[in-house]
């Protein structure tokens, strides 16, 4: 009574149970590895994330509770921060010793601005919620690849398409609120300082960068 089916076999049989168990349990420790990983990795790139994003683009096939576990262990481990956003959402950024390990600055461990905050979100769905992909830059991959583009201000966010055009630097302008012109009038003083750089003109010309304006949507 109360002894498994599977434990009333042959000492072989019990064996060959036991390693199934094993096999299972040491796939199942890799898939979270793995998981683990790719959360962190997805946050590095963002700066941010937020339960709804992971559960679309990391977990598909995945009950949502099966998310909020594995986002729960790795803040319990010391890898990532909960912080509020609006009740009762929450968003997720990196610790300081993880962001250390992904060549992060100390900022990209602490809770974005007010101003910032909205920036990042709204760059997070554009890059990850439309029909086609798109990632955000870090200033290593900025210099790297646009090495054409000015010196550019810490606060500027950079993004490039995943598929097609992936040599286009899409220069990101949410809009927060202020009046819309007032939008237009500095990117263009910006753009106008940066097309007396001949090389960032050049690439403007070939059509290799363009400004991603944000604005909110009702719905």
């Amino acid at each position: 009574r109360g002894v498994s089916p599977a434990l009333c076999g042959t000492k072989s049989e019990l064996r060959a149970v036991v390693e199934r168990r094993m096999k299972s349990d040491k796939q199942h420790q890799r898939d979270s590895g793995d998981r683990t990983q790719e959360v962190l990795v997805h946050i590095a790139r963002y700066r941010l994330t937020l339960i709804p994003v992971v559960w679309r683009i990391l977990f598909k096939g995945v009950r949502k509770n099966a998310v909020v576990k594995v986002l729960g262990r790795m803040e319990k481990a010391g890898l990532i921060q909960r912080l509020p956003l609006v009740h009762p959402q929450v968003y997720f950024i990196l610790t300081s010793k993880t962001a250390r390990r992904f060549g992060r600055s100390q900022h990209w461990s602490q809770p974005p601005g007010p101003q910032a905050l909205p920036v990042d979100v709204a760059t997070l769905y554009f890059c990850t919620g439309g029909t086609s992909r798109h990632e955000r830059l870090s200033e290593q991959e900025i210099r790297s690849m646009f090495p054409w583009l000015p010196g550019n201000s810490r606060q500027d966010v950079f993004c490039r398409p995943c598929s097609g055009d992936t040599g286009v630097l899409e220069w990101i302008r949410p809009d927060l609120g202020g009046p819309g012109h007032h939008m237009v009038r500095k990117c263009h003083r910006r753009l106008q300082t940066w097309m007396a750089d001949s090389a960032f003109a050049s690439a403007a010309d070939a059509e290799r960068f363009r400004i991603v304006f944000l604005a909110p949507t009702v719905g």
